[in-house]
């Protein structure tokens, strides 16, 4: 896989999490990565998230609680990859927080209806087609620039 470039993503087209995290910082491995105490992008795996991008669910015992609150506070878009095969993540275009599903039950029942158990949070996500890169490629900036590292 070729290195993305600075200035942006190509929607549909699979990076490595190491191109990721090399253009937008973060954990190569959270599915909220983050940098300087914002969420950098959105990485979901299909086999845990079928209704991606537009669900994320997050399981129980999630590291991700702190992360999900601070991405449905900033508001604003993200960018979110799904994870479809090994060593692949599919850019599916700029997200916003629709909603922070924080109640277990309503969590557990939008996984339920997605054939999945053991998920206690779910961010519900809307695109932003027309939206601006957010500066520095991170959820709550304020103005737009280019992903840079």
């Amino acid at each position: 896989m070729e290195a993305p470039s600075r200035t942006a993503f190509e929607k549909g087209r699979a990076y490595a999490r190491r191109e990721i995290r090399e253009a937008l910082g973060g954990s190569a491995r959270a599915a909220l990565p983050t940098r300087g105490g914002r969420v950098t992008c959105v990485c979901a795996r299909r086999r845990m998230n079928p209704r991606a991008p537009a669900q994320i669910l997050l399981p129980g015992g999630v590291r991700a609680a702190p992360a999900a609150r601070a991405l449905a506070g900033a508001g604003g878009p993200v960018p979110v990859f799904v994870g479809e095969r090994a060593r692949q993540w599919t850019y599916a275009g700029l997200w916003e927080v629709e909603r922070l599903v924080e109640d277990p039950g309503e969590a557990a029942a939008l996984a339920a209806a997605s054939g999945v158990t053991g998920a206690v949070m779910a961010l519900l996500l809307r695109e932003c087609p027309d939206a601006a890169t957010p500066a520095d490629g991170v959820a709550g900036a304020k103005e737009a620039t280019p992903w840079r590292r």
